[in-house]
């Protein structure tokens, strides 16, 4: 909530979140002016303040999902600026791998398997050696496994990290990034008409 448009009436300013890792649209950037009175708020239809961006495999842009927004006189200029935080998404294109690649990326596959596999059958012998105990027992037990076991689960993660890793080299996989951007009231007006530029 906050004064958009300095008549002395908080607005609603909204962040959507947006489509993630596919091809949709992402989030946008709405203010709800509050056109009716102090105790009896009602709001018009809303003002896109930041579009959507155009998503691509190229890299990120700006943040594009996920967006949380504030006002703010962040340049000190007595007006008040927008502030976007949030994640940009997106996959880079995959390049042609050679054969000998392609047979890397198969013997990481199944060793990623594997370390899940594992990975899954520690945690069902966790959830074993609790099942049947009262709550503050099963705790003390899946505590107690986890202790008695931790060489084996770091091992595991340990193990899973340098194959994603190595995986990540050779092929494309989706990327997120997190960013804050600041768009510049340059209207000249202490209310906030429009976010002109992003930077």
């Amino acid at each position: 909530m906050v004064d958009y448009d300095g008549d002395g009436l908080e607005d609603l300013l909204v962040g959507t979140f947006g489509d993630s890792y596919g091809n949709g649209k992402g989030g946008r950037i709405l203010v709800f002016r509050n056109t009716g009175k102090r105790g009896a708020p009602e709001f018009g239809k809303p003002d896109v303040l930041v579009v959507p961006s155009a998503k691509d495999g190229r890299g990120p842009v700006r943040p594009d999902t996920g967006l949380y927004a504030d006002l703010a006189d962040y340049d000190g200029d007595g007006d008040l600026d927008l502030i976007v935080g949030g994640y940009s998404h997106w996959t880079p294109e995959q390049r042609e791998l050679t054969a000998d690649e392609e047979k890397r990326v198969a013997q990481l596959r199944a060793e990623m398997k594997k370390v899940n596999d594992d990975q899954s059958a520690l945690t069902r012998q966790m959830s074993e050696a609790a099942k049947g105990l009262e709550p503050e027992a099963a705790t003390r037990k899946r505590a107690q496994f986890l202790q008695e076991r931790q060489a084996e689960f770091q091992s595991l993660s340990k193990r899973r990290t340098e194959v994603q890793k190595e995986l990540d080299k050779l092929v494309a996989a989706p990327q997120r990034v997190s960013f804050v951007w600041i768009y510049e009231n340059t209207s000249g007006k202490k209310a906030v008409k429009t976010a002109r530029r992003d930077g």
